[in-house]
């Protein structure tokens, strides 16, 4: 695994807790660039305290926060302009979004199943076709 990541420029969706907030802890301390991704704003700022309170003299990387509701496609275009505009292209996004919202299957509705669609998958589906341009034109870059 690549553990020097000096300005890469990583967008962490559903970063403000659990395993988001765990992956931009660690690729901060390696020296990314980490945009952090939520719906709400004050666990967002949570988090970036928590990731800078990492901060060494050998970390190098930087943070910041962007709230957003990944499963609406003009926030998901603007925040990722806005991404781009405070950091640069993005090399690496990890999809992370999501919730846990299960129900027997009788009792999902479909308004259930199109909710979870919009945020597990179409999110993800759109800022990877965001992002691809930038990668395809560099060479480089990772979605996970």
């Amino acid at each position: 695994m690549q553990t020097n990541l000096a300005g890469q420029v990583v967008l962490i969706t559903g970063a403000s807790l659990g395993l988001g907030l765990a992956m931009a802890k660690t690729l901060y301390v390696h020296g990314a660039k980490v945009a952090l991704l939520a719906r709400r704003s004050q666990p967002l700022q949570d988090a970036k305290g928590e990731v800078l309170a990492l901060q060494t003299e050998h970390s190098g990387g930087d943070v910041a926060c962007f709230t957003c509701d990944v499963a609406d496609a003009t926030q998901l275009a603007a925040t990722h302009a806005a991404v781009v505009k405070h950091f640069g292209d993005v090399n690496i996004l990890i999809n992370n979004a999501g919730k846990s919202s299960a129900k027997p299957f009788l009792e999902a509705s479909e308004e259930d199943w199109q909710e979870d669609l919009d945020l597990k998958l179409m999110a993800a589906v759109r800022l990877s076709k965001l992002v691809w341009p930038a990668m395809q034109n560099s060479k480089h870059g990772r979605i996970i």
